[in-house]
This record gives C-alpha cells, sequence and structure tokens, in this order.
C-alpha cells in the first residue's frame, strides 16, 4: 500500500487576485485555471495539461515577474506530479520556488507552501534528505509565521513523518504523526477529516512494522470519520475501507478482507465510474487478495482490467502500470508460466527505470521478482546478476537514509 504526500495546492491560496483587479485577462486566466482543476479531479490528466499550459502561456501577458506566472507554473508542474512525470514537474516546482521568494520574501507562508510540494516531488524519487531539508524550511516558516499549533502546519508535520517513515526513521516519524493528530483534534475536532488523515498514515506505518494489534484501531477510527463526515458511499470512505481490507489480508483475513474490498470497489465504481484509476487500485488488491488464495482465473482477470485503466487513463508508461504489470508478473510465477512471467517483469523494469533512474529503491522488487523467475527457467547467471544489483540498490538505499 502506497501513500503519496498530502501535496498542499498552493492556487487555492494564490488564485484569488481581489475582484477590484479582475481584468478581461484575469478572468481567462482564472478560467483555464478552473478547467484545468476540473480536469484533474476527473483524472483527464491530457485535458488538465493542456489548460495548465494554455494559462501559462497567458501567464506570460501579464508579465513572469507576476504572481499568475508563479501559480501557473505550480499548476502545471503538479499535473505532471500526478502523473509521476517527475522529471518534468521538478524545474516548473523550482522556478515556482524561485518567483514566489522573489516576489514575497523568503520567509512567506506561501513561500512554505512551494517547498512543501517540490519536496514531494524529491520524495517520489527517493531523493529523502532534499525532501527532509525542505520540509524543515517549511515547517521553521509556518511555525514562525503562524504558531506551532496552527491547522496549517499540519501538512507539513504529516509530510516530513512520511519522509521519515520512508528512510526507515520510525521513531521519528511516529512522533510526527502522533503530533499531526494531536494538531487536528485541537483544532478541527476529533472527527474530521484531516484527523481521519493522520489516523490512515499512522496504522499503515504500523502496519509495515507488524504492528497489527495498533493498526486496526486507528484504520477503524478512520473510516468511522470517513463515514459520518462524508458519508458511506463517498470516495474517501472507499479507500478507509480498502485500507482496512489490506490489513485483514496481511493477516491472512482473507473473507474480512473481501468483504470490505468489493465494498469499496463499489462505491468508487458508482460515485467515480468505472474507469478512475482509483478502481484500478482496488481491483490489483483484489487481485493479489484471489492470488493469495490459489484463485488464479480471477486474479489475472481483474488485474488485466486494472492494467486496462491505468494504461489508458496514465498512459503505458506510468509508474503505477509498472506496479501492476509487476503484480501481473507475480501472478504468472505462481502458476508456473515462466516465460509470460519474464516479459511483463522486463516491460515493469523498464518503465520504472525510465522513470525513475538505474538506482532507486523501488527497481529492487522487481529485479528480485525478474531474477526469481530467471532462476526457474535456468539462466542463473542473469538471475544471479539481477539479484547482486537489487542488493547494491537496497543497501546504498538504506546506508543513505539511515
Amino acid at each position: 500500500m502506497h501513500f503519496k504526500p498530502y501535496l498542499l495546492l498552493t492556487g487555492i491560496i494564490f488564485l484569488s487576485l481581489g475582484q477590484n483587479s479582475v481584468s478581461a485577462q484575469d478572468k481567462l486566466w482564472e478560467n483555464l485555471n478552473d478547467a484545468g482543476r476540473k480536469a484533474l479531479r476527473q483524472s483527464r490528466f491530457v485535458e488538465a495539461e493542456k489548460y495548465y499550459m494554455t494559462a501559462l502561456k497567458q501567464a506570460e501577458n501579464f508579465g513572469e515577474q507576476q504572481k499568475h506566472y508563479a501559480i501557473s507554473l505550480h499548476n502545471l508542474g503538479f499535473v505532471y506530479y500526478k502523473q509521476g512525470k517527475y522529471s518534468q514537474a521538478e524545474p516548473l516546482f523550482v522556478r515556482s520556488l524561485a518567483m514566489k521568494e522573489r516576489l514575497l520574501g523568503l520567509k512567506h507562508s506561501e513561500v512554505a507552501v512551494a517547498l512543501n510540494n517540490l519536496s514531494s516531488v524529491y520524495k517520489a524519487q527517493n531523493r529523502y534528505p532534499e525532501a527532509e531539508k525542505l520540509l524543515l524550511r517549511s515547517l521553521t516558516i509556518q511555525e514562525q509565521n503562524l504558531g506551532p499549533d496552527h491547522n496549517d502546519v499540519g501538512a507539513v508535520l504529516n509530510n516530513l513523518a512520511l519522509v521519515y517513515d520512508s528512510q526507515n526513521k520510525h521513531e521519528k516519524a511516529e512522533l510526527l504523526f502522533k503530533r499531526y493528530l494531536i494538531l487536528k483534534e485541537k483544532t478541527l475536532g476529533p472527527e474530521h477529516r484531516g484527523v481521519a488523515v493522520g489516523l490512515n498514515n499512522l496504522a499503515s506505518m504500523y502496519m509495515a512494522q507488524g504492528r497489527y494489534s495498533e493498526a486496526e484501531p486507528l484504520f477503524r477510527r478512520s473510516l468511522e470519520i470517513k463515514q459520518k463526515t462524508r458519508g458511506i458511499n463517498h470516495p474517501e470512505t472507499a479507500l478507509a475501507l480498502n485500507n482496512l481490507g489490506l490489513l485483514y489480508r496481511t493477516q491472512n483475513r482473507y473473507d474480512e478482507a473481501e468483504a470490505l474490498l468489493q465494498q469499496s470497489l463499489e462505491i468508487n465504481t458508482k460515485t467515480l465510474g468505472s474507469n478512475h484509476p482509483e478502481i484500478a487500485v482496488i481491483l490489483d488488491n483484489l487481485s493479489t487478495l484471489h492470488m493469495y488464495q490459489g484463485r488464479y482465473a480471477q486474479a489475472e482477470r481483474m488485474i488485466k482490467q486494472a492494467l486496462d485503466i491505468l494504461e489508458t487513463i496514465l498512459g503505458p508508461n506510468h509508474l503505477d502500470v509498472a506496479q501492476s504489470l509487476n503484480n501481473l508478473g507475480v501472478l504468472y510465477r505462481a502458476q508456473k508460466k515462466y516465460n509470460e512471467s519474464e516479459s511483463i517483469f522486463q516491460r515493469s523494469l523498464a518503465i520504472k527505470e525510465k522513470v525513475l533512474g538505474l538506482d532507486h529503491l523501488d527497481l529492487a522488487s522487481t529485479l528480485e521478482n525478474y531474477a526469481a523467475v530467471l532462476k526457474q527457467i535456468g539462466q542463473s547467471q542473469k538471475a544471479e546478476n539481477l539479484q547482486r544489483r537489487a542488493s547494491t540498490i537496497r543497501t546504498k538505499s538504506l546506508g543513505e537514509n539511515q
């Protein structure tokens, strides 16, 4: 289960230009951004990119030293980030940050937001020290401007905790997750959606550590909050059901897991449609559950359905496609379909290398899976080379991030 950082959208804060200053050019620019956000919410990334690209060109009319341009750089970068195009997102976030520092000063809260967002790109690329440095600076700015207990400090605490967790700095992560929870409960109340986010992330860390008895009540409370605040048929409720289902799957409580995952799938299909990326996530999770139970035909049908959705919506070279391909390769290996498995792992690995580079930690599991298949078909030397490469990546990553 993968949790992306809690990104702050600067446009929400920075788009208000004031009623007295709105010109025809302002209105056109705002309409383009509104259309981009609408397309982005519906995962229509190609459309969103076109709207934001046009908005960026429109912003040039205001001059590259105006806030319109900084916002447009950020919004286009955010579309790339959502598609896993980190090399394209990064320079746009960097330029947006630099402009905000010039326009607003180094210690403005909008600069803190930009630092937070750039850190998310670095985290996605496994560049944890760089992400941590930005988040610590963002946290300092927000605490100085707003106070340590302000609600807006929470997003930075959450993201910094996620970075620490990714580096296996679990004690630091746990302290920040708990501080985030206390802050949100104090500022928003114990049943706010923000509290549910903190409960979910802390529970996820506990689950990854095998602390299942501590994770379950947190996942359950997160689910209850979502049901009360969002309703029983909301996508956020579906996500909470999915995550509790994953916990049960990890504990081999397969019947309970399947019931929750199916309920999550039904909610999202009803609310988001049958071709949304969130549908693919749940189908992938259900596929793995069926594989664990030896129900290979059902597992294959679901993982292929998930792949069709992801390739259509995100494109054939997205990281989510690579991960689903990896899971399909594992399924074929479980059925001793080694030739099919080999070609699938080759494709998954090629996508990850293209997007992440040759030394990213996320390559290690696919390299290990690929090596296991090669060993089965008698390519022992090649398998050994891949296994050695995976070990080197893991050692380097842990050595750098301890």
